[in-house]
């Protein structure tokens, strides 16, 4: 593709987005650094909580029959 065509689509892309109603995005929303910062922020988070495990009621299983 070149430069101009590749500008060209940007122009008509715009235009779609305008009439659609759409706001263009700003530098950070381009780059998605909020969106992989938030991503690791969970993963950190979850990371460290303490393991959800749910114990079942039952009988007593003897281990060589596990």
């Amino acid at each position: 593709m070149s430069h101009d065509s590749h500008d060209i689509y940007h122009l008509v892309e715009e235009k779609k987005a305008k009439q659609a109603g759409e706001k263009p995005l700003n530098l950070l929303e381009r780059i998605y650094l909020p969106e992989i910062a938030k991503g690791v922020w969970r993963t950190i988070t979850t990371a460290f909580k303490k393991p959800f495990t749910i114990e079942y009621i039952g009988p007593d299983t003897p281990a060589k029959d596990r």
